[in-house]
């Protein structure tokens, strides 16, 4: 493990002691698991408050199955605040031997191994990415880039470390499809070893690599990122990933292609509600050293989804009354994004007038 992990535990207090031997063994492999048996606490508000925030803090969650788990109006309700906040929970069964938990913790804290295949002329871009993955809270974030002074001994088995634990990322151009380049011997590898067709994300930077390897992914579902003029706002995934640089031939737009990359997988592999936590805590410098770079590239992000664009014939932006208020609640809280309740009040007064929303509620937080 290269750093620690802060996961919050999902559990009920009937299944202390089994909940108490997972945790003994996430605190082996070097993570940090929360429990919380809360009997200083005796109201229901109070604690809510409390386990509220600590979810909206983590990005990382484990709910450990049980029984009792399923009959707790409190593990329920971490569930669905988890879910509302559109964050992913591994789950583990209480009752699994020790041998069993000590795999399945494994594949958790193990299971963002990314490996990056390649063509070498996107150099600059992976360099982005290498640099903005590396600020993540990924289990073990090793990436095959371009220092690796062992890469023709070790990338077998890095390939099916990634196949087994991970997501073997394939960046696909037109380079790619010229014959006799490694990265397609990487690529079949991969897909040789994934079985399961669920470890192979393949992400096509132009409409060449997207038909050459057309009949070669058909059973994947990857990342779409060639159409450059039209992207997809249909689907509120990795598709909706701005596109703005036409041309993948200078090391400017591939340096600004590397970041839509590193959005396209974070939104993948981490979902909204945690791109909003990381965000937050960038800004703020909670856990990690304080980046206000990174949390400006991932506000941007965040407010063109919000307001993501119907590129239709009318080509004008089309908020939903949902997104404006959620983008208003950010400005007025400064989270995530910088404070600021003039932006945080014209989003709330345009629910109003394009929808007749009441916002006096929401007038009164500025």
């Amino acid at each position: 493990m290269d750093k620690e992990i802060w996961i919050f535990l999902s559990h009920s207090n009937q299944d202390y002691e089994a909940v108490r031997r997972i945790r003994n063994i996430l605190e082996e492999m070097d993570a940090r698991p929360l429990m919380f048996f809360l009997k200083c606490l005796s109201d229901d508000d109070e604690i809510a408050g409390l386990i509220k925030r600590e979810i909206e803090a983590r990005t990382r969650f484990i709910l450990c199955d049980s029984a009792n788990a399923r009959e707790s109006k409190w593990v329920q309700k971490e569930l669905a605040y988890i879910l509302e906040l559109h964050k992913k929970c591994d789950i583990l069964d209480v009752a699994s031997s020790e041998e069993e938990l000590r795999l399945q913790i494994k594949d958790i804290l193990r299971k963002e191994f990314l490996y990056l295949s390649y063509p070498r002329e996107l150099l600059p871009a992976v360099r982005v990415i290498a640099e903005r993955l590396s600020k993540y809270d990924f289990a073990t974030s090793a990436i095959d880039t371009f220092e690796s002074d062992t890469f023709l001994n070790d990338f077998a088995d890095n390939i099916e470390k990634a196949v087994e634990h991970g997501r073997f990322i394939s960046l696909l151009s037109h380079h790619s499809t010229k014959e006799f380049r490694f990265s397609q011997f990487e690529l079949k590898r991969a897909l040789n070893n994934d079985a399961n067709h669920s470890a192979v994300l393949p992400v096509y930077l132009d409409t060449v690599s997207k038909e050459h390897f057309k009949s070669m992914l058909c059973d994947y579902d990857g990342i779409d990122l060639s159409d450059y003029e039209t992207p997809n706002k249909g689907q509120h995934d990795a598709r909706d990933i701005p596109h703005r640089y036409g041309s993948l031939d200078t090391e400017e737009s591939l340096r600004k292609l590397g970041d839509d990359i590193v959005n396209a997988l974070l939104v993948r592999l981490q979902g909204w509600g945690n791109i909003l936590t990381y965000g937050d805590h960038f800004r703020k410098g909670i856990g990690v050293e304080a980046d206000e770079k990174e949390a400006d590239k991932l506000a941007a992000l965040m407010v063109e989804q919000l307001l993501h664009e119907d590129r239709g014939q009318q080509g004008q932006d089309n908020p939903d009354p949902g997104a404006l208020l959620t983008l208003g609640n950010l400005y007025s809280k400064g989270y995530c994004l910088k404070r600021d309740p003039e932006k945080a009040r014209h989003c709330y007064e345009m629910a109003r007038d394009k929808y007749g929303v009441r916002i006096d509620t929401f007038l009164e937080d500025l």
